[in-house]
């Protein structure tokens, strides 16, 4: 049986290993990152993903600012064979909410700078378990778990209550 093509390992891991890991793989405001660093990450994200419970096919929703960061996210999301589902950083709660139990998504990525929105969104979609935040540990004062950016990136993807 032929090997699965996977776009995450194509569009970094295939540099890192022709020995361009060091040259720029994502430059913005919100900083840079090498091939390998973004591999690092993916790795790590994917790794925090699997243990989290996140299978080929589910959707994680990303609501997030335009950054390395969220690059990264959607990569690992990708590499693991999940939906990347980047919504509209405009969305009200309300909005949000509705999209949540569209998608079926049980983790969603936010960055900090959308919490509010993102918490509105968690009183009314129950099904989205698990809230993660790279700048705030916590998202809601309901249900759902959040788990730390530092924590996530890291591999240990251990949910933490809010509250």
């Amino acid at each position: 049986m032929p090997e699965l093509f996977n776009a995450s390992s194509y569009l970094v891991d295939r540099h890192v290993d022709e020995g361009r890991g060091d040259r720029g793989a994502v430059t913005g405001p919100a900083g840079t990152l090498s091939y390998a660093e973004l591999a690092a990450q993916v790795r790590s994200l994917a790794a925090g993903l699997r243990e989290l419970g996140i299978r080929p096919e589910e959707r994680v929703v990303m609501v997030a600012s335009d950054s390395p960061g969220l690059l990264a996210v959607i990569l690992a999301v990708m590499r693991i064979g999940a939906v990347a589902v980047p919504v509209n950083t405009m969305l009200t709660g309300t909005e949000l909410a509705e999209l949540l139990q569209d998608t079926r998504a049980r983790v969603a990525f936010v960055s900090g700078e959308f919490a509010a929105a993102a918490a509105a969104a968690a009183a009314a979609a129950p099904s989205c378990a698990t809230w993660w935040s790279p700048r705030r540990p916590r998202v809601s004062q309901r249900s759902p778990t959040a788990l730390t950016w530092p924590r996530f990136r890291h591999g240990s993807a251990s949910p933490r209550s809010p509250g």
